[in-house]
């Protein structure tokens, strides 16, 4: 019986094991996902801020660009 006990309690946290680092797998894809379209933003801004004629108001402008991406 000791054994049977013993057995299932491996299968529990094998289980919860499993779910763990599966799921710690699909949070790093996410974070990975999120930096890179941030550094396609700051790209953006970047050329933006070099190349437009006039001045730009950054605030306005990342403020602007994150309100558009909400509505979306």
């Amino acid at each position: 019986m000791a054994k049977a006990i013993s057995k299932s309690k491996q299968l529990v946290l094998g289980g919860g094991l499993f779910l763990l680092a599966a799921s710690s797998w699909a949070f790093r894809d996410d974070l990975f996902q999120v930096a890179k379209n941030l550094d396609i933003f700051a790209t953006v801004y970047k050329e933006v801020n070099l190349n437009y004629v006039d001045e730009i108001n950054s605030t306005k402008l990342i403020k602007r660009g994150l309100d558009a991406m909400m509505e979306s």
